[in-house]
C-alpha cells in the first residue's frame, strides 16, 4: 500500500522518486513462513505448549477475515510472529551453538536491522533516484 508518491523532489539526479510505502522489513516478514512451519512441527511433534500457543495466536487473527484481505489485516498476528521468531531462534541457537547461543540471535537481528536500514528511505518518504528506488523493489512490479 502506498501512502504517498511524488516525482518532483530534489535528490541530485534528473529523475527522483519519493514514496511512503506500507512495507514491512522483508527479511523479517519472510522469516515468518519457516517459523510458522517450525512452530507447527514443535506443536504437533513435540507437544510444545508455548509453540502451540504462538502458532494458534498467529494464525487465528488473519483467519477471521473473510472478505478482502489486505496487508494490515495481518498486523494483529505480527507480535505473535515476532515472538515465534524469538522462540524458534532461541531453540535453534541452543542446538547449533550450545556454548554461545546468542551468536545466532545477534546475527539474525543484525541482518534484519541492515535490511530495515536499506528500506528506511521508502518507509519514510525520503527522495531517491529512480534506480535506487527500483533496487528496493525486490519483487519487481508486484510491490509497485
Amino acid at each position: 500500500m502506498v501512502f504517498g508518491w511524488a516525482t518532483d523532489q530534489p535528490c541530485g539526479a534528473s529523475h527522483c522518486v519519493t514514496e511512503i510505502m506500507l512495507l514491512g522489513t522483508p527479511l523479517l516478514w519472510w522469516s515468518f513462513l519457516p517459523v510458522l512451519v517450525a512452530l507447527g512441527w514443535l506443536a504437533v511433534g513435540r507437544a510444545d505448549w508455548p509453540a502451540t500457543a504462538l502458532a494458534l495466536a498467529a494464525l487465528l487473527g488473519p483467519l477471521t477475515f473473510t472478505r478482502r484481505t489486505f496487508l494490515f489485516n495481518a498486523l494483529p498476528a505480527a507480535p505473535f510472529l515476532v515472538l515465534g521468531v524469538v522462540y524458534v531462534l532461541d531453540l535453534l541457537s541452543r542446538r547449533l551453538w550450545p556454548a554461545r547461543p546468542a551468536i545466532v540471535v545477534v546475527a539474525y537481528v543484525v541482518v534484519v536491522a541492515v535490511c530495515f536500514a536499506y528500506f528506511y528511505r521508502v518507509f519514510v518518504g525520503w527522495p531517491l533516484t529512480h534506480a535506487d528506488w527500483l533496487a528496493r523493489m525486490w519483487l519487481g512490479d508486484r510491490w509497485i
